[in-house]
This record gives C-alpha cells, structure tokens and sequence, in this order.
C-alpha cells in the first residue's frame, strides 16, 4: 500500500508541477515571478515543516527524533528561502542556481561529519535555504526565458529526467555503501554532485553571451 501511494503521488506531481510551472507567467506580471514562486515554494516548503512535526509528536515520547526533527528544520529553511527569494530579482541566474545546488548537494557529509545535533540542524537549514533560492531562481528564469506555448513541455522533459534518474542513483549509492562504507559514500556523493555543478559552470561561461 505504501508503494502504491508513492506511485500515486508520484504521478501527480508530474502532472501538477509542469502545469503549475507553466501557468504562473500566465496570471502573473513579469516582474513579478520572483515574488509568486517565492510564495508558491514557501507553501510547498511548510509540508516539509509541518509534515515531520506532526509525525515526531506521534512517534515521539523519548524527545529526540533525529529524521523529523532534521526534515523540519530543511523545511523551516526552506520557509525563510521562499522569503528570500521572493525579495530578489536575478540577473544572473546562474549563479544563484549553481550556489544553491551546491548547498544541497552538502546534505550527505552535514550528517557523515560527525557533528553536534545542533549544528547539523542548521546546516540542514541552510540547505533548505539554499533549496528553496534555487528552486525560485530556476523556475523564474525558464518562465521568463522559455517560450510560453513549449514551458509545460520543457517544464515535464525537465522532472522526467531528474525524478527519472533518482531511482538508479539509489541502487548505486546502496551499491557504493556496501563497497566503501556509509560514510565514505557520502563524501563520494557530495563530490560527484559538486563536479556536475562545476562542469555546468563551465559549459555556462564557454556559450554565446545572448545564451547567458
């Protein structure tokens, strides 16, 4: 039954977030795409706060539930990111994309580095920030960027290929634990997804400057 609802939501994510993507320079004015997405991630982000407090306050009569409490705080980040986010308007994207990819990307070694409760906590929330930036930022700049009547359709190409690829990067992570150890992973992990940032960074600054 739970598989069942995972595919279930699964596939209406993949309906809901092209459209939602696709419809928001529909109703909304150009200059202000920052401001709606920022509000549109602090909305998705509050499931994320919500969701694992109520969870913890079921599992949780010993006090410390490590998983809730670590989503909530990625949630809260996420929160205060939205508020961020929706204050900016961007003229290099980019950067702001990559920036916070890499944030994210820092999750594995925030829990491999052997650090206090406390301050992995707010790592976590640092990534939630830095999710919540990334997410305005690239939603923003494919609305303003893309031609309206292809947006849903690139919109859909885009979570295809990242929801797609989250499955083989499951059963090679499982994989590379049991080679090198959790820990070690984890770093390999965070590497790995830095290096892609970096080529992306690369393959940005060699185009045309129309393309930047």
């Amino acid at each position: 039954m739970f598989c069942l609802a995972q595919v279930v939501f699964g596939a209406a994510e993949g309906v809901f977030r092209p459209a939602a993507r696709s419809i928001m320079p529909e109703v909304v004015p150009e200059q202000s795409l920052e401001k709606a997405n920022g509000y549109a991630t602090m909305a998705f982000q509050a499931g994320f706060l919500v969701g694992p407090l109520t969870a913890g306050a079921f599992i949780a009569l010993k006090m410390l539930v490590l998983g809730p409490v670590l989503v909530a705080v990625f949630g809260l980040g996420g929160l205060v990111g939205g508020v961020v986010a929706a204050r900016i308007r961007t003229i290099r994207p980019v950067y702001w994309i990559l920036v916070g990819l890499i944030v994210v990307a820092c999750q594995p070694i925030f829990l491999a580095s052997g650090l206090s409760i406390v301050a992995v906590a707010f790592l976590q929330f640092l990534a939630g920030v830095g999710l919540a930036v990334y997410s305005v930022v690239q939603e923003s700049a494919e609305q303003r960027l893309i031609p309206r009547a292809a947006l849903a359709r690139v919109s859909s190409i885009d979570l295809f290929a990242t929801t797609g690829a989250m499955p083989i990067g499951f059963v090679l992570c499982g994989e590379l634990a049991e080679i090198a150890g959790l820990s070690a992973s984890m770093w390999v992990m965070v590497a790995i997804a830095i290096c892609g940032c970096d080529l992306a960074f690369v393959v940005w600054r060699s185009g045309t400057p129309e393309s930047r």
